[in-house]
């Protein structure tokens, strides 16, 4: 799992996007792969993320008390974690 930047899911395929930014698709939906990582290390961002914590580069303040993950490797979409999930991110980042 260490080579796992993040996964997330784009027109119902699940795409996992490797820390050499190789990506490989799997068959398990977001929720079956969550539930198989460490919690430590990977956070559920949003419907469509999942992030690993070495993966995150930078933390934005974006719009209504949300948050932006800029992420190594960089990914097309942006990543914004809802203000209802903001302060368990941060709880998770200082865990």
């Amino acid at each position: 799992w260490e080579e796992i930047a993040y996964i997330y899911t784009e027109n119902t395929v699940t795409y996992v996007k490797r820390v050499d930014g190789k990506i490989t698709t799997s068959n398990n939906s977001l929720d079956e792969l969550f539930n198989d990582l460490d919690e430590s290390l990977f956070f559920r961002a949003n419907r469509q993320f999942i992030l690993s914590i070495n993966s995150i580069h930078k933390i934005l303040r974006y719009g209504n008390n949300q948050l932006k993950i800029e992420v190594k490797p960089e990914s097309d979409i942006n990543i914004i974690v809802s203000k209802n999930k903001a302060a368990e991110f941060k709880k998770w980042l200082n865990a």
